[in-house]
């Protein structure tokens, strides 16, 4: 079975993906170089990965370039090199192109072309795809495409199966998540100020779950994922050396573009955390259990097959360090079902786990308890429910009843209510690490 022809199978076109990507794109307005941004730590270390194989290089061709952030970080670094990145995306391209302004990139330029179609008649000496390969619909027409200007790929890409499932053996994300909750708890006792203007959350590898819930409306990403076994096959003709890395970061702590003095310092030291584990990690052989690759395919040359080295330890990471947004919900009293486009009345308990007082009284961001509305499937139906105020301000460590005014979605049929806090102006706890209170729910015709 030719497991890379799923997608032909499936509802996805191209068109979809690019209307996907452009309202993601669109979205985005962050310094994406400041170690301040939680996206940096990607970039950086995806083009850390790619560095050995740039080096010398004449035209370097980045398909699928999105925003163009790593081509930009790999552009600086060699500036007698030529890239050239390439998306379907106009928003991501327009984007690439003032990320290449800011840095005064002379040795870029960045065109809007169908990756499905895309080819050129300049010799390549390098075509790298950063988290892009499992968005082609037939990648192996790609590789026959391209390989008539190029000997030589290098993928970053997401470890998976044919089914599209992610392989999260070795997943490192919480790391910036715990670090983010020692830097704010240093920020809130030394009452370093934030910036006023509100920030964008987004990573340059892969979004968010909001990102794609709000994405969603507009297209349907292609969204593929190949094992080692796959990627061999398809590259059939070709040497593959491959490794694996824990960077490419899916999941995002809250404000990840806030830049502060702690986030620079902080952002710096999680770099420097990701690198020094993926170098411990590809010592020891335990690196092809992390959840990226880093796919060097070589015409005619000879592969150099790794095999996964030593045991992962069981269970997950799970320390007792607080955070900004921890919650424990205690209980939850209300109704399990009522009619369409209806108001009523409920009551859920709350035990404040995380280190500072929540307070509703905050003009700028207070804490509020709201709610989200999801399908069987778990898809967003309303994703802002109505906000409820804290009855008192809650110190770490104390618990709270509060009372809900919650309207149910029109359509009838089966729902969950996700009961979750939200500090405005920065983030929804769930988004935060703190998973939502789950209460099926069926409104009635």
């Amino acid at each position: 079975m030719i497991r890379w022809l799923r997608a032909r199978r499936a509802a996805w076109s191209g068109e979809s993906d690019r209307d996907f990507h452009d309202a993601i794109f669109a979205s985005h307005d962050h310094d994406a170089f400041s170690p301040a941004y939680t996206g940096n730590i990607t970039i950086r270390r995806f083009a850390d990965l790619a560095a050995p194989f740039i080096q010398g290089c004449n035209l370097v061709i980045d398909v699928g370039c999105g925003l163009g952030e790593i081509t930009c970080e790999l552009a600086r670094r060699y500036p007698e090199t030529r890239f050239l990145g390439v998306d379907h995306s106009e928003a991501g391209i327009s984007g690439a192109r003032r990320n290449a302004e800011r840095l005064e990139l002379p040795n870029t330029a960045f065109e809007v072309h169908d990756m499905e179609q895309f080819t050129t008649r300049e010799d390549v000496d390098l075509v790298t795809m950063f988290d892009s390969f499992h968005h082609l619909l037939d990648p192996r027409a790609f590789i026959v495409r391209m390989g008539k200007s190029t000997e030589r790929f290098l993928l970053i890409e997401p470890q998976g199966d044919w089914r599209g499932s992610w392989a999260r053996d070795l997943d490192f994300d919480w790391l910036a998540q715990d670090l983010e909750k020692i830097r704010a708890r240093l920020a809130y006792g030394v009452a370093e100020a934030s910036p006023p203007s509100a920030t964008q959350r987004g990573p340059s590898s892969s979004p968010t779950q909001s990102e794609h819930e709000d994405a969603d409306r507009r297209g349907e990403p292609v969204e593929n994922r190949y094992d080692i076994e796959t990627l061999e096959k398809m590259f059939d003709g070709y040497g593959l050396r491959i490794r694996g890395t824990i960077s490419g970061l899916d999941e995002y702590p809250p404000e990840p573009s806030l830049d502060t003095p702690t986030r620079r310092d902080f952002g710096e030291l999680a770099y420097q955390l990701y690198r020094s584990v993926d170098d411990r990690l590809h010592e020891t052989g335990l690196d092809l259990h992390a959840k990226h690759l880093v796919i060097y395919a070589e015409a005619g040359a000879e592969a150099e097959r790794r095999e996964p080295r030593g045991e992962l330890p069981s269970g997950r990471h799970g320390g007792e360090l607080r955070g900004a947004y921890d919650v424990e919900y205690l209980g939850y009293d209300g109704p399990a079902e009522g009619p369409p486009g209806a108001t009523f009345s409920a009551s859920v308990r709350l035990h404040n786990r995380s280190f500072r007082v929540w307070s509703s009284d905050d003009a700028t961001h207070p804490d509020l308890v709201s709610y989200h509305w999801l399908d069987k499937g778990r898809r967003v139906v309303v994703e802002d429910g109505a906000r409820s105020p804290l009855p008192r301000s809650v110190p770490p460590g104390e618990e709270v009843d509060v009372a809900l005014r919650i309207t149910t979605p029109e359509p009838p049929g089966t729902y969950i209510l996700a009961i979750d806090l939200v500090q405005e102006g920065r983030t929804w706890f769930r988004d935060a690490g703190s998973p939502t209170l789950d209460i099926p729910y069926r409104v009635t015709g």
